[in-house]
């Protein structure tokens, strides 16, 4: 058993060295949930020489989450490694959702104690894993990376039987997570229900498999990193892509896709990569709904991807002439009485009759239906046509604060005033209206 354990360093050791994973000048945070695949890599890592500190992440997913997270410690005791413990709420309860919160802990314990990598616990098997699930969803057999970032995994050329009699050995009695028998989950199905029925030879071609496919989208991905850069704009929320890039012909605009969704932590299936390129690249205001809230949706001259940020507000009273602020939109309206001959406008400053305004006016976000005579028209026109028309991208169309005159648009912010509410002729009063950000 002692050569067994000498063995796993040796391929864990091999791993580090060929896939420059790891210095021995690093400072190594190991995800430990006190199950036996990390408590095998802390105690392999600490055998090589490694600065190790423990990182347990509690969800409160199960009942027993405190009693595991105080089993966790007494294992870190054992093991004579310094252990920290971040408690994470997950809203909605999902294996996703705590998936995500528990990098983002980690991500900021790693800041705290100035680890310069994170370490976790993943296997060969749960590279196998990966790659059937992932096949079951119609998607690539693309493994789990070695590395992302700071994120490095360790094990991923060791079994997990492996990792069990390392912990054997070091008579580590490790915890059990009872999520992890419930066989309603993929993962766990395949782990309790057909990999037993597999040859041993099956599940590591399956990793590997999975290894080699990831190692060609890694290749592959080069090839788009100069479309990324010339064609892609990201923020916080979203990210924009020049619709030409997309919708072009070829493989790196697919690439180009997949690489988006990857970073905001979807799954690139070729289904999805294909339904973006199909039904919403091609058609402006086409919207497709992706997993976590998020949405792709086609503008005039790029594809967003981000966060559905639809907001309404109610009409809200200005004071004429007047100051009035209104915070929830973020702006500062200035009414000032002027002479009717001024001509003094721009996107966030124009001059209206006064009477016809009148001195109710509102500011209010669209509703359906709104309709309006832009300036220089004889006509009414559906204000969602003059939006198209402007080119406003569709998800900002609800953020257009709207300076409404008894049931009629007088104003829409940024844009056009009416043509009904314009100085003429016979106006005898006037009144200059100026909107500043706050």
């Amino acid at each position: 058993m002692i050569a067994l354990v000498k063995t796993t360093e040796a391929i864990v050791s091999e791993t580090i060295r060929r896939e420059s994973l790891l210095n021995l000048s690093d400072r190594l945070l190991v995800a430990f949930s006190g199950g036996q695949d990390s408590c095998a890599l802390a105690i392999v890592l600490k055998d090589l020489g490694f600065d190790v500190v423990l990182g347990h992440v509690d969800h409160g997913m199960h009942a027993l989450a405190r009693e595991h997270a105080e089993r966790a410690m007494e294992i870190a005791r054992s093991l004579e490694l310094e252990m920290h413990t971040a408690v994470v709420t997950v809203e909605p309860p999902s294996e996703a959702e705590a998936r995500a919160r528990r990098y983002e802990a980690l991500e900021r314990m790693a800041d705290e104690l100035g680890a310069t990598k994170i370490a976790t616990g993943h296997t060969l098997d749960d590279q196998a894993e990966t790659v059937l699930m992932r096949l079951g969803r119609g998607g690539h057999a693309i493994g789990i990376p070695l590395k992302r970032g700071r994120i490095v995994r360790p094990l991923l050329d060791v079994r997990r039987s492996d990792t069990e009699s390392v912990c054997r050995v070091y008579g580590i009695d490790f915890l059990e997570d009872p999520t992890n028998l419930d066989v309603r989950l993929s993962r766990n199905l395949i782990r309790h229900r057909v990999f037993p029925s597999f040859p041993d030879e099956v599940v590591v071609a399956l990793a590997h498999m999975g290894d080699r496919s990831r190692r060609m989208i890694e290749e592959a991905d080069l090839a788009v990193t100069d479309a990324w850069h010339s064609s892609v704009i990201a923020d916080e929320e979203r990210i924009a892509v020049r619709r030409d890039a997309i919708g072009a012909e070829g493989g790196v605009a697919s690439q180009l896709i997949r690489a988006v969704l990857l970073e905001l932590g979807i799954e690139a299936t070729s289904q999805l990569v294909a339904d973006i390129r199909e039904k919403v690249a091609g058609t402006t205001g086409a919207m497709l709904h992706l997993p976590g809230g998020l949405a792709v949706w086609a503008e005039s001259d790029r594809v967003v991807f981000g966060k559905v940020t639809e907001r309404s507000y109610p009409g809200v009273s200005i004071e004429l002439p007047g100051t009035t602020r209104l915070d929830e939109w973020g702006i500062e309206v200035i009414g000032q009485e002027v002479a009717p001959g001024l001509a003094d406008t721009s996107k966030l400053t124009a001059v209206f009759d006064f009477d016809r305004l009148g001195p109710r006016a509102t500011i209010r976000s669209r509703r359906p239906g709104d309709r309006f005579m832009p300036l220089g028209m004889s006509d009414n026109k559906k204000l969602q046509d003059f939006f198209v028309d402007q080119k406003v991208p569709r998800m900002e169309r609800d953020s257009v604060p709207l300076l409404v005159a008894g049931d009629e648009i007088a104003w829409v912010i940024g844009h056009r005033i009416a043509e009904v509410f314009k100085i003429s002729g016979v106006t005898r009063r006037a009144i200059r209206i100026e909107v500043k950000p706050i």
